[in-house]
């Protein structure tokens, strides 16, 4: 959010000449504010002789902010009214005790005692200071200090969205899997032993749960996206106990790779027709983009915990799916990667001429503090995708869509870009299965350029995007 900046905002300081070293301090802090643009208002500087000290002082009245250096001398004079001290603090209690949501007087805080207490005064002892006091934390509260002072907030409030829509939707959609998800939540400490077990019931619980998001019905087919998307709205519940039920079991320790592998060939039966009379491909569609995002979101979670193995096991591994006609082998963990038919002839029905709908929703439906990892992760198994699989083999490469927001939310894959240091390639290179350092580059500089989506300038980032291949290695 744009802030307007304040141009030299004006400032009155309003201190006590308690000891010569204090007032050089003072004076300090005015000449390095003013070097900042900050327009200082100081006794030493704008009061002469002659002029009046009481209406210098009630100047402050017109400044945009007010600092008050607390430390012992004025505090004394301040709550005994004496000298310039207390007659300034006369000048300031009203507005204090008029306006408690006022922001214009800050206390500073210049000094402690033996036992670590400030010395701010009575009347502006219940407001929230600032601490120039150490000389350790210094640079951070005086960087505060002039965020406060220019309105420049580090942190602004996020602008206020909507309540999401599964809320709204009937508790039985999830009930199962979240009461499961709040055992398992409170057995990561106690009894972690029981997690394993407790993840088979949330697998099953979760599989039911499914079902009653089923489209049996389709009135007019060439509207289903509207369907697809208010039932992938309804799912969100679900998709985030998934989310949430990883995470525990990672933190404890307790996932086994089977335990994905498993759960990732019972969902894929969702994509498949098992009823009997005609159907359209597209009623699935909802269940293929809850696939692919799961699997997203499960990368995301393996690699931000640092599981580099549990990964490499999984997208290694064989997913045998019990379809309606006999079992089949998934020839690549790619064949998780859904593209639903449905989200395409919904750009082009309503001419919204997107690059991609699939990728806007779900960079859209994530929360903020997984936009860019989940950018990261579909690259990443790209790329393993890319390095592992014959490309000349259908199917066996792990298209990210996602990658057109890469520069929206960071230029650089750390995982990628770290690879200039040995050590980091020794840690991550199980990601490939192990190559050496040679074969490592070899393949990298190998690697086809894909052009990515239709209309993208940007062409898909490969590892030699991040790292040049002479470079892998080059540090400790």
């Amino acid at each position: 959010m744009n802030q307007r900046v304040i141009e030299n905002p004006k400032v009155f300081i309003s201190y006590s000449w308690t000891t010569p070293e204090h007032e050089v301090w003072v004076v300090e802090l005015g000449a390095r504010l003013r070097e900042n643009g900050v327009d200082v208002i100081l006794d030493k500087w704008d009061l002469k002789e002659g002029q009046d000290t009481t209406f210098f002082m009630e100047s402050m009245k017109a400044a945009d902010k007010v600092l008050i250096i607390c430390e012992s001398g004025y505090k004394e004079k301040a709550n005994k009214r004496k000298g310039g001290v207390g007659t300034e603090t006369q000048i300031i209690t009203p507005d204090i005790y008029d306006n408690v949501s006022q922001e214009k007087y800050i206390p500073i805080v210049a000094q402690r005692d033996e036992m670590g207490q400030h010395y701010i005064p009575t009347f502006i002892e219940s407001r929230l200071y600032i601490d120039l006091s150490s000389f350790d934390s210094f640079e951070e509260n005086y960087e505060k200090l002039l965020r406060n002072i220019y309105q420049v907030p580090l942190y602004n409030k996020p602008e206020l969205g909507k309540a999401p829509a599964y809320l709204f939707q009937p508790e039985t959609s999830h009930s199962k899997t979240a009461s499961i998800l709040r055992q398992m939540k409170s057995n990561v400490d106690r009894y972690p032993q029981r997690l394993k077990h407790q993840w088979g019931s949330f697998t099953d619980n979760y599989m039911e749960s499914l079902k009653d998001f089923t489209i049996e019905e389709v009135e007019n087919p060439n509207e289903i996206d509207e369907i697809i998307l208010e039932r992938l709205s309804s799912m969100l519940a679900l998709r985030d106990d998934y989310i949430e039920g990883l995470e525990v079991m990672v933190l404890a320790d307790s996932l086994d790779v089977d335990n994905i592998v498993d759960f990732f060939e019972k969902i894929y039966s969702f994509t498949e027709f098992r009823g009997s009379g005609s159907y359209y491909e597209t009623q699935f569609d909802h269940y293929k983009f809850l696939i692919t995002e799961l699997f997203l979101y499960t990368a995301l979670i393996l690699l931000k915990a640092k599981k580099y193995n549990t990964l490499s096991q999984l997208t290694n591994a064989e997913f045998v799916i019990n379809s309606k006609r006999n079992h089949s082998v998934l020839s690549s963990f790619a064949s998780l990667k859904f593209y639903p038919a449905s989200l395409e002839q919904r750009n082009r029905r309503l001419e919204l001429r997107r690059l991609s709908l699939y990728a806007d929703m779900l960079v859209q439906r994530a929360e903020t503090k997984y936009k860019q990892e989940l950018i990261e992760s579909d690259i990443v198994l790209y790329n393993i995708s890319k390095f592992l699989t014959d490309e000349e083999v259908w199917g066996g490469v792990w298209f990210p869509s996602t990658y057109i927001y890469a520069r929206e939310f960071g230029s650089t894959i750390k995982l990628f870009h770290k690879l200039k240091s040995r050590n980091h390639f020794e840690e991550i290179k199980v990601l490939f299965n192990n190559p050496n350092e040679d074969v490592f580059k070899s393949k990298i500089v190998e690697m086809s350029i894909d052009q990515g989506h239709s209309g993208s300038w940007d062409r898909v980032p490969l590892i030699r995007t991040y790292v040049k291949p002479e470079e892998v290695c080059s540090k400790p």
